[in-house]
């Protein structure tokens, strides 16, 4: 790869990203955060009976018409927010 190509900030993104990793590291140690405990067959069983909860998608006229009021407020506080 020539050198015009290659992308000047990616050194400084990869320091970045390992002192980030570096800093949080002993947080996550702490937490006893375990991202593989979700790969576990029961735990993937769970979490897909939870998201079969959501199927079919609801549409019935009543459920829409609280998903539009819902919208419309969320917009008014987010537009009051920009403000």
């Amino acid at each position: 790869m020539s050198r015009d190509q290659r992308d000047p900030a990616a050194t400084p993104r990869l320091l970045l990203t390992l002192l980030a990793v570096a800093l949080l590291w002993p947080g996550i140690r702490l937490a006893e955060l375990n991202p593989l405990v979700l790969l576990q067959a029961d735990n993937a069983r769970t979490m897909g009976s939870f998201l079969a909860g959501f199927w079919p998608v609801a549409h019935s006229a009543e459920f829409l018409g609280l998903l539009l009021d819902a919208t419309l407020q969320t917009l008014a506080i987010a537009t009051a927010g920009i403000a």
